[in-house]
């Protein structure tokens, strides 16, 4: 489930449908030249890879799927720059927040040419200290922050984390084969938690129904 939620993200985002309409979703991305991959259902959800510059375009069709399936009264979809948060919703409105922080810094290697590309790599837009201040904010005392970032900035993530009282309770090492080391990792953080860290079986991506096993 972890995979499928939140997997290893370089220029594309992969997301989840939910409910009615995904047929229809998934037709109106195809008419609007949208270029979706890794479609795979699973149970009532479907899940499907989209490049990040597309994110935008989709956000507008997930409110036309919405209108579409009358469920305006349940769901709300909403753009904004997480920086400014705090005009956006009012303070721990949210029970859990989940995002894919940029993984460099922008004097890390070369940027994308598309800018869409480089906020989604770099943090030409917005700091992992911006997501984690914004996931602060939204959540009350026990909500958890879930979070996919790279094993070698594991020491940066944890002190961002708790210098907003986000403590780190839960980590799982993303594999890509047994053969391997982790590059990327989930992390799972509770606001106001009292320290102590639980480590997960390892998770290994590459085979197309992922697996836990012990390395």
């Amino acid at each position: 489930m972890l995979v499928a939620m939140v997997r290893r993200l370089f220029g594309y985002v992969r997301f989840r449908m939910i409910g009615r309409g995904r047929e229809a979703f998934l037709n109106a991305a195809a008419a609007r030249g949208i270029p979706l991959w890794a479609i795979r259902k699973k149970g009532p959800d479907c899940g499907a890879n989209a490049y990040a510059r597309d994110y935008r375009t989709l956000a507008r069709l997930a409110r036309e799927n919405v209108r579409m399936n009358r469920a305006e009264d349940r769901v709300r979809i909403v753009e904004g720059d997480l920086r400014a948060v705090r005009t956006l919703f009012p303070p721990a409105s949210f029970d859990a927040a989940a995002a894919n922080p940029p993984y460099r810094a922008v004097s890390e290697g070369k940027l994308p040419a598309h800018p869409d590309d480089a906020a989604a790599r770099t943090e030409t837009t917005a700091s992992l200290a911006d997501f984690c201040a914004a996931a602060a904010y939204l959540l009350p005392h026990g909500g958890e922050f879930t979070l996919c970032y790279p094993v070698s900035r594991l020491a940066r993530l944890f002190s961002a984390l708790t210098a907003v009282s986000l403590e780190p309770k839960y980590l799982t090492l993303l594999y890509p084969d047994a053969a391997h080391a982790p590059a990327v990792l989930v992390c799972r953080a509770r606001k106001g938690a009292h320290p102590g860290l639980a480590a997960a079986p390892p998770v290994f991506t590459a085979h197309p129904e992922s697996r836990r096993s012990a390395p």
